[in-house]
């Protein structure tokens, strides 16, 4: 039995994952530099092995450029832009401030005056 690596947590079939482990494959870095010439030239590697190198380089790939700074405040953007109308209905608005921060506002309404006062 082999200590647990890398190429365990890929979840691939267990001959993709012995042909990495016997070609020195250790690190993410290596896997997802994989090429096709190169994989196919692997001892008991063929098109499906490389298939199946190729979906998982993909998602990792996927996966990544979604945990960038500029892929997080994407998803920050979309998710204000999605409130925007939902907001301006419950009566607020957003602007930028002097120093470019976005600030949350209330529109007043008579509702927030006391008539007796």
């Amino acid at each position: 039995m082999h200590p647990r690596d890398f190429i365990d947590d890929l979840e691939l079939n267990v001959r993709t994952g012995n042909v990495l482990r016997n070609n020195d494959i250790t690190t993410v870095e290596q896997f997802l530099q994989l090429t096709t010439p190169q994989v196919l030239s692997f001892k008991h590697a063929g098109a499906r092995t490389w298939s199946e190198i190729r979906e998982v380089q993909i998602e990792l790939r996927r996966k990544t450029r979604s945990e960038t700074l500029p892929a997080r405040a994407i998803a920050h953007i979309r998710a204000l832009n999605e409130l925007q109308f939902e907001l301006h209905t419950a009566g607020f608005f957003m602007r930028f401030d002097q120093s470019h921060r976005l600030r949350l506002g209330r529109y007043v309404n008579r509702d927030d005056f006391d008539d007796h006062g």
